[in-house]
């Protein structure tokens, strides 16, 4: 078995963020959900985010179950009306018989942002920060107009809309980088931001899948690695890494 470290992985899911460019080809529409607030046991954490595509396809996961099946219908109706979606909140109440693991659940509540997804040019500029291994935030204002835009650790601005009104210090953004951690700051249901870091997360690339590994695997995932195993990996990423 051989072990490799990539530390080039990122906290904001790298494959959400390659399929939404992947849409924007397509010419579909198609919106990102982010879950915002959490209240209760809920089978997702605050900035667990999923894709859902005009074509009915869905891209992550918020949960699943009933609770899931109704955020992704309300979304498809923004996505097939004639007019362009509007980006929208929506509270889900999320019992036991709305998921698909009961016994992580006991009645919980939970807001998602429900938005179009932006300009390819902001995923772009997303991903090439993802590239050059630069920490930085996504931070989306949750009232109107939902403005969007991504922040250095200063608190400089760095690509998308200006963000009126919010104050970061320094340290709190190396505080929420630090924490791996979406979180939201201000007065909720007033004047808030859902911060998102884009922080490096260690990747542990495990060769082999006997019963070691699947203990390293067992051990290491507690420990924030993203894990993936070389059957994940394409065929020329397995030639490099033999």
């Amino acid at each position: 078995m051989s072990l490799n470290i990539d530390k080039r992985c990122f906290q904001l899911d790298e494959t959400i963020v390659h399929s939404i460019l992947n849409i924007h080809n397509t010419q579909m529409k198609a919106a990102l959900v982010t879950i915002i607030r959490t209240e209760g046991s809920t089978p997702r954490d605050l900035g667990t985010q999923m894709v859902v595509i005009e074509n009915g396809q869905t891209i992550g996961t918020i949960g699943g179950g009933t609770a899931e099946k109704v955020i992704s219908k309300r979304t498809m109706s923004f996505l097939t009306a004639d007019n362009e979606v509007q980006t929208d909140i929506h509270r889900v109440t999320i019992s036991q018989e709305t998921v698909t693991d009961k016994l992580s659940v006991c009645g919980a509540n939970m807001d998602v942002l429900i938005e179009p997804v932006l300009k390819k040019d902001f995923w772009q500029f997303t991903q090439g920060l993802q590239a050059s291994g630069k920490d930085a935030v996504i931070v989306t204002s949750l009232f109107s107009p939902f403005t969007k835009s991504i922040l250095d650790l200063n608190g400089n601005h760095l690509f998308g809309q200006t963000q009126t009104g919010l104050l970061l210090s320094a340290k709190k953004l190396q505080e929420i980088c630090s924490s791996k951690r979406a979180e939201v700051v201000g007065i909720y249901e007033e004047s808030c931001w859902l911060v998102e870091p884009l922080v490096i997360t260690e990747r542990l690339l495990i060769l082999g899948a006997g019963h070691v590994a699947r203990e390293v695997a067992f051990y290491a995932k507690p420990l924030d690695f993203h894990l993936c195993r070389n059957c994940d990996l394409e065929s020329s990423d397995r030639r490099r890494v033999s």
